[in-house]
């Protein structure tokens, strides 16, 4: 990321798509605000390769929500499936 400036204009400008996002794909306001965190903690760490050529800036941090949101769903799945099945010898 180039400075804080910068990266807050980007955060200002996409956070509200995509906690809607995200809340679209979780069904929970709590899991959507971290998912959101989670994304933009993404965002800033991997600005660096961002390819202007390949996608949008707001495709690029929707593809990262996304994806975010299924590994969300995938871990909360497995919880699930772990959790619902005890051992009984």
């Amino acid at each position: 990321m180039t400075n804080e400036a910068h990266f807050e204009a980007i955060y200002n400008e996409h956070k509200n798509i995509v906690f809607n996002m995200c809340l679209h794909y979780v069904l929970n306001a709590e899991d959507a605000q971290d998912i959101t965190q989670e994304v933009f903690v993404k965002v800033y760490q991997k600005y660096h390769q961002y390819d202007t050529a390949s996608a949008s800036l707001k495709t690029w941090i929707c593809s990262i929500a996304i994806n975010q949101c299924l590994d969300f769903l995938k871990a909360k799945k497995q919880k699930k499936i772990w959790v619902s099945k005890p051992f009984v010898p």
